[in-house]
């Protein structure tokens, strides 16, 4: 299950820490991103979603990607708020957990 969080900090080496919505603080890494074609870095305050993995060393994110959304839950159906590259996988019929 995906979850949701904010960019906590984020450096020039490709690491960095992003804020649950629970409050904990997860780190990631630039390598573990998912829409390699959106060339931008993260920045502080960023919301971007992404799948949990336990690790001896603490929780890391992975499969991570930047939140841009399109309410067209408004739309179709009913609350339901999906990104623009998950709507984009859904309108052409494909699975969009590629990790």
């Amino acid at each position: 299950m995906n979850s949701e969080g904010i960019v906590l900090w984020y450096n020039d080496k490709g690491f960095g820490k992003i804020q649950a919505r629970s409050g904990e603080e997860i780190f990631f890494h630039i390598h573990n991103r998912i829409n390699v074609d959106d060339d931008r870095t993260p920045k502080q305050g960023d919301v971007v979603e992404y799948k949990r993995q336990e690790h001896e060393r603490g929780p890391r994110a992975f499969c991570w990607q930047f939140e841009p959304y399109v309410k067209l839950g408004d739309i179709a159906h009913g609350q339901l708020g999906i990104t623009t590259q998950l709507a984009a996988y859904y309108m052409r019929g494909l699975d969009p957990t590629p990790c």
